[in-house]
């Protein structure tokens, strides 16, 4: 990636004290495959529940479920507890494993 970048930067990168690097399209082929192979072993590890073949798929899925029911829940009008002190509580709408989970 490091000679990926040098190369997009191109003569900036030279005066910054990178060096010169040049990259046919099948090396870069190649570095991104890697990376991306890299990205989807790291996303994988520990990963609870795999909805189809990409893990880091999954994780955006989970983000993506998450972000709309908080913008759902943003919308609605809460629901409170009234506690002892007289001051309002919103109640918690997810379980501690689901939580745990994030």
């Amino acid at each position: 990636t490091k000679r990926m970048l040098v190369e997009k930067m191109g003569h900036e990168a030279v005066e910054l004290g990178h060096g010169e690097a040049n990259i046919t399209g099948l090396e870069e082929n190649t570095l991104i495959a890697s990376l991306c192979d890299l990205l989807e072993r790291i996303w994988s590890h520990g990963l609870q529940v795999k909805q189809g073949k990409s893990a880091l798929w999954s994780h955006l899925l989970q983000y993506q479920e998450r972000e709309e029911k908080q913008e759902h829940s943003a919308e609605s009008p809460g629901e409170y507890l009234a506690s002892d002190t007289g001051i309002s509580l919103p109640t918690l709408r997810v379980s501690l494993i689901q939580d745990m989970r994030y």
